[in-house]
């Protein structure tokens, strides 16, 4: 395993990202390449499993291409489309030609996946933290407001400070949301 990603969670931030899967990492990523100071609180350590997610779509390959990661993922396997079976029946169906994404997915072990991205986030976050082993209490809601956040870690209770607070759980974030946060410029 690499360095440790974790740290004491105590401070003020201008994000606090709550999620360290694809979508956490990706918004904590966009968010720091912005300027913002995050952090990024796991539940769980790193490199973790999960049931789903190997499968990356034409979508997910820009986005990985747009946290800079094309050279990362060369070697990966590559998908031509999705095979669908059901009802006896199999269909075939290729990634449509889009302008604006690639002609292919990957494949990638959700472990290695969930692992890659969150060392790439922690690596645009140098004045920031990468909080695992980290489960967030009474999280009074997400939004665009400053609120202390109850944490507890193995060290103890903890709080943070932050003027913005997403919950990133498994639903699609897009970058038209982190662009409203840091400004249209602040992410090309």
């Amino acid at each position: 395993m690499d360095a440790p990603l974790g740290g004491e969670v105590s401070d003020v931030y201008d994000a606090l990202v709550i999620g360290g899967g694809p979508g956490g990492s990706a918004t904590a990523f966009h968010l720091a390449s912005g300027g913002a100071r995050v952090c990024l609180v796991e539940k769980h350590t790193y490199p973790r499993d999960k049931v789903c997610g190997d499968g990356l779509t034409p979508r997910a390959v820009r986005a990985l291409d747009a946290m800079g990661l094309r050279e990362e993922y060369r070697t990966w396997s590559r998908s031509a489309g999705l095979k669908v079976h059901g009802g006896g029946h199999v269909i075939e169906l290729p990634w449509p030609e889009l302008e604006d994404y690639p002609s292919f997915g990957l494949a990638r072990p959700r472990a290695d996946l969930d692992h890659l991205l969150a060392r790439t986030a922690a690596k645009a976050m140098e004045d920031a933290k990468l909080a695992r082993n980290v489960e967030v209490q009474n999280l009074p809601g997400a939004g665009n407001t400053i609120a202390l956040q109850h944490l507890v870690n193995d060290k103890g209770n903890g709080g943070i400070i932050a003027s913005f607070c997403q919950e990133i759980d498994g639903i699609p974030v897009f970058r038209d949301e982190v662009k409203v946060l840091l400004g249209e410029s602040a992410i090309a």
